[in-house]
Parts: structure tokens; sequence; C-alpha cells
């Protein structure tokens, strides 16, 4: 069985300087990992999570507000793989070799003013019998990424969620895994893609509602209620 995983590395925040936007891409692998040997065999390498490395003292830090991240998604004889920010989603065979590039069907969208009007904030900490204080800055780019996830259904279809429009700075892990992914009040908008890249459908999921998996006629994922409750949810999908 091929198991396809993202692998990112990042440098050490103490250290490195603080980047300007659109630098600091920890590189990113979408492998197989191979059972036998206990390693991983590269399908693609991408640019990775983006961080904002290097505190200007040890309680203050600086991070992108809406990061660029490397996202996958994986169907029965293929993995699409893509840059959040970038203008490409690549279908490659398992092997490593581009089968097509699709073409992202979400244009750059605006940040808007209000959606940089959280400078910093404050976390506090203990340790050692003392109390710590991390002043966060963030830094705003001019657009969203492109879009946040992808998720291939049984007929080789890739469903490409767009990036949120969100007024307040979020982790890429709060749109892309289960565990603790961020309750979307007004729902995920997604657009749904043949193998080779044309437009199919365009739906939007209940609200607080992470999609895991479709099939013909349902889509299946977690919600959240009011109360971050999560649960699980199976609805028909009509076409």
């Amino acid at each position: 069985m091929l198991l396809a995983l993202l692998v990112s590395t990042g440098l050490d925040s103490n250290h490195e300087p603080c980047p300007t936007p659109g630098e600091a891409r920890a590189p990113a692998l979408v492998a197989r990992y191979i059972p036998t040997t206990g390693g991983l065999d590269t399908i693609a390498e991408l640019p990775g999570l983006e961080r904002t490395y290097g505190r200007e003292s040890l309680y203050r830090e600086s991070r992108y507000a809406y990061p660029k991240n490397a996202v996958f998604g994986i169907a029965y004889d293929r993995v699409y793989v893509g840059d959040t920010a970038g203008d490409a989603i690549f279908a490659m065979s398992f092997s490593g070799d581009t089968i097509a590039p699709l073409p992202v069907p979400f244009e750059p969208t605006p940040v808007p003013a209000d959606g940089k009007a959280t400078l910093f904030k404050e976390e506090e900490w203990s340790g050692g019998g003392e109390r710590y204080t991390l002043r966060i800055t963030y830094l705003y780019p001019d657009h969203y990424p492109r879009f946040a996830r992808l998720v291939a259904d049984p007929e080789e279809r890739v469903w490409v969620m767009a990036y949120p429009p969100l007024k307040e700075p979020v982790g890429s892990w709060e749109l892309e895994l289960p565990g603790v992914f961020r309750r979307l009040e007004d729902g995920a908008r997604w657009r749904v893609v043949d193998p080779v890249g044309l437009p199919v459908a365009e739906l939007t999921t209940p609200p607080g509602f992470f999609l895991l998996e479709m099939g013909d006629d349902y889509v299946l994922g977690l919600s959240k209620d009011e109360l971050e409750r999560e649960s699980v949810q199976l609805y028909r999908l009509i076409r």
C-alpha cells in the first residue's frame, strides 16, 4: 500500500534572521513510505510552510498572518500537489512523473484593510517558577494564498478549497489538519475540476464542516458546533 506524506523541515527560529515577506519557505517533500526499508521515495519537492524565523529578543517574534503552504491530495493512481500561492496544481504519478498541470481555479484575492487589523498579540506561559510574555507581530501579504486544501475523489477529480477571506491571523494547519481545524462560520468554498483541469462544479460546505472524503453520492467529514464540539457528519451529494 502506498502512503503519501508531506515532510517539512524548518530552521532554528532562535538564530535565523527575520526574512522579508515571501521568503523562509521550508522545503517540503511529497513522498511514499517504503515499508521494507522504512525510508521515503520522493514524488515531488515543493516550497513548504511559509514561516518567519528570528526573534528580535527572546520574548518577541514575527509571523506571517496568512502563510503559504504546500498541500496534496491522494487519488487512486495519482497524487495532486500544489503550492497554495502558486498558479498550478500538478497531477503526478506515484513514481514522480507529472501527468498534467492543472490551473488553480481561483484568482488572487486582495487582503482588505480590516483583514490587517490585528497588528500583534501576546501569549503567556510559565516555566521554572516564572511567567513569560511573548509578543507576536504579524506580517500581512497583499493577497491571500490562492487556495487552502486539495482533496481527490474516486473519479480522479480534485476538489480545491478557496482560501477563506479571514480577518485575523491563522496558522495554515488550522485549515488543513482535522484535529485542529478552524470552524469557518460561512463554510468553505470549493471548486471541483476534472483530471485535465476543466471545472465540473462549485459548492460551499456547511459552516464548521471539515471535508475528509467524498464518493459518488456523499461527502464525509468532521463538524464543530458553536461550542467547538466535534462530530462525524455524512451528507448526501446530489449532482
